[in-house]
């Protein structure tokens, strides 16, 4: 708690058999929230909610339905308390790390994301390893954009996010040249690390994880961990 700004939040998920139980930190306060939905009960919510985000036109009505039925669950227990608050830093756990919080919304329609700023880190840990550190000058940029080819509004968002850099240590790798080989090389080394490329997410195991690269190559979860 002493080292959260005043306008930040923390929200931890714990997902059990019977119900779901939400911690709170601010710098000010400690909240336990349950809410009465199972573990199976809110992953078959997120199954559809992240089924009918993927199919553009055709699930609208199921992906508002499932969306605002989630955010009542996740968020609706703490808005309260995350009222004053202009940041979150979330917490999931399991497959609440494929929920996009950005997008949920509730009965008024004005999605998470429009409300708070958000960040999600894989363990509580993280935030202290974070706070327990000095900010440090940006000076240095990796970017990888569109590896894929797929992704043309990607490839410009490399390029103004290199443009934001006032400085000659900037290594931009677009199309072709975003391949799993100048990622291992240079990935490590800046600053900063900036990735527009599609992530593929494996529900059954996590060490299958990996970024999408150029000529169909991959960067698995093995190897960002050993950069």
């Amino acid at each position: 708690q002493k080292t959260l700004p005043p306008d930040l939040a923390v929200v931890q998920y714990f997902p059990t058999d019977d119900a779901l139980y939400i911690f709170l930190v601010t710098q000010k306060a400690f909240r336990l929230r349950q809410v009465d939905i199972s573990h199976k009960e809110l992953e078959s919510s997120i199954q559809k909610y992240v089924l009918a985000i993927r199919r553009p036109g055709g699930g609208e009505a199921s992906m508002n339905a499932e969306g605002q039925k989630l955010h009542k669950a996740l968020i609706a227990p703490v808005k309260a308390d995350i009222a004053a608050c202009t940041t979150l830093v979330l917490i999931p756990t399991g497959m609440l790390n494929v929920l996009p919080f950005a997008c949920l919304a509730d009965s008024s329609g004005v999605p998470l994301g429009e409300e708070k700023e958000i960040l999600e880190l894989a363990k509580s840990t993280d935030l202290m390893r974070m706070a327990g550190e000095a900010p440090k000058p940006i000076l240095s940029l990796v970017a990888f954009a569109n590896a894929t080819g797929d992704l043309p509004a990607a490839g410009k968002e490399g390029e103004q996010i290199a443009a934001l850099f006032d400085t000659k240590d900037v290594k931009l790798f677009k199309g072709k040249e975003a391949t799993a080989a100048n990622f291992l090389q240079f990935g490590g080394k800046a600053d900063a690390l900036h990735l527009a490329t599609h992530g593929i997410w494996d529900l059954e195991d996590s060490l299958r994880n990996s970024l999408a690269m150029a000529d169909h190559q991959q960067v698995n979860q093995d190897q960002i961990f050993e950069l």
